[in-house]
């Protein structure tokens, strides 16, 4: 980032004046030394360096993903709460300005504080085996800190939006989810065990072909997150400050983050066939197969999974809906395309990849086996199954679109998630109970279960969801 968006930063600088006044100044360093202090003498002497960088680690976990996400979290929800977020809003701040400001200013103590932790293991780093690893580990650290406040602030936006006829948001709630979230990153970073770290012995792994450590690839995959987080923020930011977005980008990260996934195919079970025989002509062809299914697959998946997350998590408001369906009516697509809900464009953009996952299952179709996996029962059950899931998530949304459009309750979202928990655990429990699994595929999309039942059901359920929204507009006269 450009020294610029700092030293002229004015929301930067307000929180420099605001975080690091000289007691709090002198206060992180003597509280560092202490506990410095106090590790030392509980160690044999000799095994200081050792100490010192596992210190290190651990206040640099508590400063920057414990007290550090916290303190972003509730960056824009203080100024929702103190109502002096509206007076921001209308500035002249460009917001680039005004997300690096509150990423990095909110949290400018933790990072003054993780500085210096940062410092003493580092240094430390440089006497203790596997230097190279512990500093790109330090490196990663770092990046995955940012990337836990961006995503951080991503969600208080995203409450933000949902709650802004409230006068008061409550932080703690949010706060603490975020806070388990940054934390979870230290299984990646830290030897705690060897089951959780991914910097043990840092073995090496294969993606595309390609043979990398893992903390190589841990590190890759952060850096790729953290671009994307950014840019997310970036947004939302934009959208704070009453500019108009286009949800191209989404798709372009739905794309991309499938084709980073899928990369990691080679060390499953059926990657290492694949893998084990690429002198062969016929495995080369099976293995582009392979990828292309897997590719469209997490594509797949990663769009009925945004949709539902959106969905509970985004502003529906039948006027809103009254703007798109009058927009399509008078073919005003540009318009249309800016203000759809994203929910609504990962449904489509799940559709289309249906279509294309079909279409390539049905047309190559290789009846080939690799180990104990046939591309020919993979396309079989999968396209039914993804057929069912897309038709069941278009029921799903319906659901939180009826409820909130027709219903009165205060917790409108709440009450859909009920109605999909009774049909997604409680029905499915009791099925299984009576021993009368054939009923789960009215509710559930279960493969392997021939093509009509598995599809049928879903397709029912979903036109009767549209139906019912659609008369639910009729009746206010959406489309007059």
């Amino acid at each position: 980032m450009s020294i610029a968006l700092f030293n002229n930063n004015p929301e930067f600088k307000r929180n420099i004046l605001l975080e690091l006044t000289r007691q709090r100044l002198i206060l992180m360093p003597v509280i560092m030394v202490l506990i410095y202090l106090i590790s030392f003498n509980a160690v044999d002497s000799g095994n200081y360096a050792s100490k010192a960088n596992s210190m290190s680690q651990i206040m640099f976990a508590i400063i920057i993903f414990g007290w550090g996400t916290w303190q972003a979290t509730t960056s824009f929800i203080d100024e929702i709460n103190d109502r002096t977020w509206d007076q921001q809003r209308m500035t002249s701040l460009h917001p680039v300005t005004m997300m690096v400001g509150k990423l990095f200013g909110s949290t400018i103590y933790n990072w003054y504080g993780a500085a210096m932790a940062l410092f003493v293991y580092f240094l430390s780093s440089f006497t203790l085996p596997d230097t190279g690893l512990k500093i790109k580990m330090g490196i990663t650290a770092i990046l995955l800190g940012i990337l836990g406040h961006a995503v951080s602030i991503i969600v208080s936006l995203l409450v933000i939006r949902k709650n802004r006829d409230k006068s008061k948001i409550n932080t703690r709630p949010i706060s603490i989810l975020c806070v388990l979230f940054s934390l979870s990153f230290i299984g990646y970073l830290f030897p705690m065990n060897s089951i959780s770290s991914m910097f043990i012995a840092d073995p090496a792994t294969c993606w595309y072909g390609i043979i990398l450590s893992k903390s190589t690839l841990t590190f890759i995959f952060t850096l790729f997150y953290l671009g994307w987080a950014l840019v997310g923020l970036y947004y939302l930011v934009r959208s704070e400050l009453q500019f108009v977005n286009k949800p191209t980008l989404f798709i372009i990260f739905l794309i991309s983050n499938a084709f980073l996934v899928t990369g990691l195919l080679a060390n499953s079970g059926m990657g290492h066939n694949v893998w084990n025989n690429l002198e062969d002509t016929d495995f080369k062809s099976i293995s582009a197969s392979l990828y292309i299914y897997s590719f469209l697959l997490y594509c797949f998946i990663s769009a009925i999974i945004s949709a539902y997350f959106i969905i509970i998590t985004d502003i529906k408001d039948f006027i809103g809906f009254k703007k798109l369906m009058l927009m399509a009516k008078h073919k005003a697509y540009q318009g249309l395309y800016t203000e759809i809900p994203i929910y609504i464009l990962s449904l489509v953009f799940a559709g289309i990849v249906a279509l294309v996952f079909t279409i390539y299952a049905l047309v190559i179709n290789p009846d080939t086996e690799i180990g104990s996996y046939s591309l020919f029962s993979i396309s079989k059950t999968g396209v039914p199954f993804v057929i069912a899931v897309l038709l069941f998530a278009v029921r799903d949304i319906g659901i939180f679109l009826w409820v909130n459009f027709t219903m009165k309750a205060r917790r409108a979202d709440t009450l859909a998630m009920t109605y999909l928990m009774i049909l997604y655990v409680l029905i499915p429990i009791l099925a299984t109970e009576l021993s009368d699994k054939s009923i789960l595929n009215l509710f559930i999309a279960v493969p392997g279960n021939g093509p009509l039942i598995t599809m049928i059901p879903p397709a029912i359920q979903a036109a009767i969801m549209i139906y019912i929204l659609r008369q639910r507009f009729k009746t206010s006269k959406l489309l007059n």
